[in-house]
C-alpha cells in the first residue's frame, strides 16, 4: 500500500538537481503537480518547504537555501520566478524580504491550508460530514465570493475547488464526475452551477476566464487561453450533456443542464429546483413554464431549456397524466408549441403568436418555415385531434398565425371544464329540457317524421344507432333541417324533441357570430362547434346544437364583390366542413328554402318541411289556447289561414285585452285582423264575444 504523500515527502531527499532540473516522472512531485497544476520545480519547492517547516517550525530563508545548495545566480533567480507563481496561487506566503542592493532573500512558507488539506489530507471541509448538497453549494459560494473580493487569488481557485470536492462524501453523485474531469472542465462546471443557482443566470465565458485566469478579455479577443477554454466545454461538458450554451453577438453564455444540477443536488433536486411549483395545480405548473419562456426571451436561458424542462417535469405531473402521456407521442417542436399555447392561454388568456414564439426559440429559418407549413396544412397531431385550433390572418408580407386551446383540449389535456360565455355577447345559450309537455299539433306526414326522429334520438336507440353507423362506415352525426314559414313550429318542435329525449339544447345566436374584423366571424363559428364538443363530453346525454333562423348561413353562395361576401362564403365553407364530420345532433331552422345552397342539401340527413297547419290542426291549436270557445267559434276561427305561431300570439293578446278591459266586448275577429292586417268585407266571423269576467 502506498504511504501518504506527507510521509513520502518527509522521507524524500531534496537535492540541488531536484530543485533546478527535476524529473516529471518523480512520483511525489507528479502528485503535487497534478493537484496544483504546477511545474516540477514548483512541486520540489513545496516538498522542500514542507520538510523545512515540519523540522524547524519556521519559515525558510532563501539566503540559507542559496548557501546550502550552492545555487548560481541564474538558478536562484529562476527559483524566485517560481516562488512568485506559487505566491500568486496562494500556495505559499512571502512573509518578508531583505538583502543587499544586489540580492533579494525572501522568507517563504507553505500556506497552512495547503499543509492541512493537500499534504496532510486534513481539510477544513472534512468536518462537513453531510450529504446535503446545499451545504456544499454554500462552500462553493463562499469560495467564489472570496475570489471575487480578492481575498484569494484567481490562480488559487483550481486547487481550492478540488479541496472541497475531495472532502465531499462518496455518496454524492457528482463527486466522481468532478474528480475525473480536467481542471478547466471541473472549474467551469462548478462555476456554471453556482452562477445559475445563486445568480439565476448563465455564465459569461469571458467572466469565467477572468475569474479562473485572473484577466479580462474583450469578446473578440480569441487568444489561446480563450480558444482552449471554449474547446474544453464544447468537446467535453457539452457532449456529456452537462452544460448548454447560448450565443449572441457579444457573448457566449453557458448554463448547467438539468442533468448536471441533478447530479449535484441528488434527491434535493426537485425540492430546490421546483420549490415554488405545486404539481397538482395546472396553473402553478404553467406559471413556471411562462417564467422559463420569459428568461429565454430575455437571453437568461438558452432555448434548449424549454424542452428540457418539459421532459424533466412530465414525470412529476401525476395529476395531469393525460397531458404527459399525450406529449410523449409528439415531435420536439410540436411539444414545445403545445406547451407554449397552453401557457399563453392560461396565463394571459390570449392565443399564442406562432411566429413570435418560433423566432424566440430558434433562428433556423428552414425550421420555422417547416413548422408554419405543417400548421397551415393541419399536419400537426394536436390540430388533427381538435385539441388546439389555429387562426390565420392573411396579409401581404406574411400570414399572422395563432394557436388556441379548444374546449375539448382544455378538458382532455388539463381536465378543466370549459365555461360557456354568458351575457349579452354570448354566442351560445344553454336551454335545459323543459319538464312540462308542450302539446304540439302537426299534420300526418310531418307528425310521422318528427315521431321517427324522436324514436331515433331516444337514449337507448341513439347509442346503438351511432355505434352501428360507425361500424358500417357512416358518420355518426344526426344533421337535420327544419324548414317552413314563420310560426309553423320549427323551434318549438326542436325544443319538444329535446324534452322527449331528455337532452339539453345549445342554441346559437347567429347574429353574435358575425364580426366586423376580417377572419373573426370564421373563428367564432369554429369556436361554436368546439364548445359543443367540449360540453358534449361533460353531459350524460348528447346535446342538440340548434342553429335557429340559419337562413344567412345555408343560403346560396354569392360572387365576391366585397369583403362581406368573402366572409359569408368563408363561413359557409366552414359550416360545410363541420357538418361533413359532425358527431352529435344538429338542427338548423330556416324560413327560406328556395335559396338553399345545394351543397347543404347533401349534409342534412333529415329535411323536414313544416307546412302551414290545416283547418283541422288550427282548430286543435285554437282549443289549446282558448278552451272557452264553443264548437261554432272554434270552427269559424279555424277557417282563417293562420300559422300556429300566429294563433298563439292572437290568443295571448285576446287574453290580455280581456283582463284589462273588463265588462267590454272584445271582438276576436278584430284581434285577428289586427295581427294579420287582413281586411276583407266579406270575411265576417259571425260572432262577437263579450268578455264576462265578473
Amino acid at each position: 500500500m502506498t504511504e501518504p504523500i506527507h510521509i513520502r515527502i518527509l522521507e524524500k531527499e531534496i537535492t540541488k538537481e531536484l530543485l533546478t532540473n527535476p524529473s516529471e516522472q518523480d512520483a511525489e512531485l507528479y502528485e503535487l503537480m497534478e493537484i496544483f497544476k504546477i511545474t516540477a520545480v514548483e512541486a520540489a519547492l513545496i516538498a522542500l518547504l514542507f520538510k523545512h517547516q515540519t523540522k524547524h517550525c519556521a519559515n525558510l530563508n532563501m539566503e540559507l537555501l542559496l548557501e546550502e545548495y550552492g545555487l548560481s545566480t541564474k538558478e536562484y533567480f529562476q527559483l524566485l520566478m517560481h516562488i512568485d507563481s506559487l505566491t500568486a496561487s496562494e500556495i505559499i506566503s512571502n512573509q518578508s524580504q531583505y538583502g543587499n542592493k544586489n540580492m533579494i532573500f525572501p522568507e517563504i512558507s507553505l500556506n497552512m491550508a495547503v499543509i492541512k488539506s493537500v499534504i496532510l489530507g486534513k481539510s477544513e471541509y472534512a468536518l462537513t460530514d453531510t450529504n446535503d448538497p446545499l451545504v456544499w453549494l454554500d462552500h462553493f459560494d463562499i469560495l467564489f465570493e472570496q475570489i471575487g473580493s480578492f481575498k484569494y487569488s484567481p490562480s488559487a481557485l483550481s486547487w481550492r475547488l478540488l479541496e472541497i470536492i475531495k472532502s465531499m462524501p462518496d455518496s454524492m453523485p457528482i463527486k466522481p464526475y468532478l474528480i475525473n474531469y480536467s481542471d478547466v472542465e471541473r472549474t467551469l462546471l462548478i462555476y456554471c452551477i453556482y452562477h445559475y443557482l445563486y445568480k439565476e443566470s448563465g455564465t459569461d465565458i469571458n467572466t469565467f476566464i477572468e475569474v479562473n485566469y485572473g484577466r479580462k478579455m474583450r469578446p473578440k479577443e480569441l487568444n489561446s487561453t480563450m480558444l482552449n477554454s471554449l474547446q474544453v466545454f464544447k468537446d467535453g461538458l457539452l457532449q456529456k450533456n452537462l452544460v448548454k450554451e447560448r450565443f449572441s453577438t457579444q457573448v457566449i453564455r453557458v448554463f448547467p443542464s438539468n442533468k448536471a444540477i441533478k447530479l449535484l443536488l441528488g434527491n434535493a433536486y426537485k425540492k430546490y429546483k421546483y420549490s415554488t411549483v405545486d404539481f397538482k395545480d395546472i396553473y402553478s405548473i404553467f406559471n413556471y413554464f411562462d417564467k422559463i419562456y420569459t428568461d429565454i426571451s430575455n437571453s437568461k436561458l438558452p432555448a434548449k431549456s424549454y424542452i428540457e424542462e418539459i421532459r424533466d417535469i412530465a414525470p412529476m405531473m401525476e395529476s395531469h397524466a393525460y397531458l404527459s402521456q399525450y406529449t410523449s407521442s409528439l415531435e420536439y417542436t410540436e411539444t414545445i408549441l403545445l406547451y407554449l399555447c397552453i401557457s399563453q392561454n392560461l396565463n394571459y388568456s390570449k392565443p399564442l403568436d406562432v411566429y413570435e414564439a418560433l423566432e424566440t426559440l430558434t433562428h433556423d429559418t428552414s425550421l420555422i418555415c417547416s413548422v408554419i407549413d405543417k400548421i397551415e396544412n393541419n399536419s400537426l397531431k394536436f390540430l388533427k385531434d381538435n385539441l388546439i385550433e389555429k387562426s390565420i390572418e392573411r396579409s401581404y408580407f406574411r400570414n399572422n398565425i395563432s394557436l388556441s386551446m379548444t374546449p375539448i383540449g382544455a378538458k382532455k389535456l388539463l381536465n378543466i371544464k370549459p365555461i360557456l360565455a354568458t351575457g349579452q355577447n354570448a354566442m351560445v345559450q344553454i336551454l335545459m329540457a323543459d319538464k312540462n309537455k308542450n302539446e304540439l299539433y302537426f299534420d300526418g306526414q310531418l307528425n310521422d317524421s318528427l315521431n321517427l326522429l324522436k324514436t331515433a334520438l331516444s337514449t337507448a336507440n341513439y347509442k346503438k344507432l351511432t355505434k352501428d353507423l360507425s361500424k358500417n362506415g357512416f358518420s355518426k352525426g344526426f344533421v337535420c333541417l327544419f324548414y317552413g314559414a314563420t310560426g309553423t313550429g320549427k323551434t318549438a318542435a326542436a325544443k319538444e324533441l329535446a324534452r322527449v329525449t331528455k337532452r339539453t339544447i345549445l342554441q346559437v345566436d347567429i347574429s353574435k357570430i358575425r364580426d366586423m374584423y376580417v377572419g373573426e366571424s370564421e373563428k367564432r363559428l369554429k369556436k361554436v362547434f368546439n364548445e359543443y364538443y367540449a360540453l358534449k363530453e361533460q353531459m350524460s346525454a348528447t346535446p342538440i346544437l340548434l342553429f335557429n333562423e340559419a337562413d344567412a348561413l345555408i343560403g346560396k353562395r354569392i360572387d365576391i364583390k366585397a369583403s362581406v361576401d368573402q366572409m359569408n362564403n368563408s363561413m359557409q365553407n366552414i359550416l360545410l366542413e363541420e357538418l361533413e364530420k359532425f358527431n352529435g345532433i344538429f338542427i338548423a331552422t330556416t324560413n327560406i328554402t328556395d335559396n338553399l345552397d345545394s351543397a347543404f342539401s347533401r349534409r342534412f340527413l333529415y329535411k323536414i318541411n313544416f307546412l302551414k297547419p290545416t283547418s283541422l290542426i288550427r282548430k286543435q291549436i285554437w282549443k289549446k289556447y282558448l278552451p272557452e270557445l264553443d264548437e261554432k267559434e272554434l270552427s269559424a276561427a279555424a277557417c282563417i289561414d293562420l300559422t300556429g305561431g300566429q294563433i298563439e300570439n292572437i290568443s295571448k293578446r285576446y287574453f290580455v285585452e280581456r283582463a284589462i278591459r273588463r265588462n267590454t266586448i272584445i271582438a276576436l275577429n278584430e284581434v285577428i285582423s289586427s295581427e294579420t292586417s287582413f281586411k276583407k268585407e266579406n270575411n265576417v266571423l259571425g260572432f262577437n264575444r263579450k268578455s264576462n269576467n265578473n
